[in-house]
């Protein structure tokens, strides 16, 4: 589902479950107003802190099928690794002071895949 299409799919869950506005939802949840428009906008990809912030107070989804529907999870891919996984970063960013979304810490997560990927390579030869 591309950000257009989950946008649509979001302000669907967001009025299903009782959320009149985006304003409303953005008191409840403690989500910026802005971080919610531009989520159902389309113009902004939701950092999973936000999807698992949003999640209990959306009705009929959780916190996986949000994850999935907005491309962070693959269909089929088990969701307690991605879960144990999504912990396991998260805790990591805390240790150094920063957070999933943040720039810095998605650098450190792909330098640190690109050292997994060429260690794979030289185990291989």
């Amino acid at each position: 589902m591309n950000l257009k299409e989950f946008g649509i799919y979001f302000a669907k869950l967001r009025e299903r479950s009782g959320y009149r506005s985006q304003r409303e939802l953005a008191e409840r949840s403690g989500v910026s107003h802005s971080t919610i428009n531009r989520i159902e906008s389309g113009s902004h990809k939701v950092s999973p802190e936000n999807l698992k912030i949003l999640a209990p107070f959306l009705k009929d989804v959780d916190y996986d099928d949000l994850m999935q529907a907005v491309g962070y999870i693959e269909v089929g891919q088990p969701r307690n690794n991605v879960d144990e996984t999504i912990r396991l970063l998260e805790e990591e960013a805390q240790k150094v002071g920063l957070t999933l979304s943040d720039p810095k810490f998605i650098e450190m997560v792909k330098d640190s895949m690109e050292i997994i990927r060429v260690a794979r390579g030289k185990d291989k030869n």
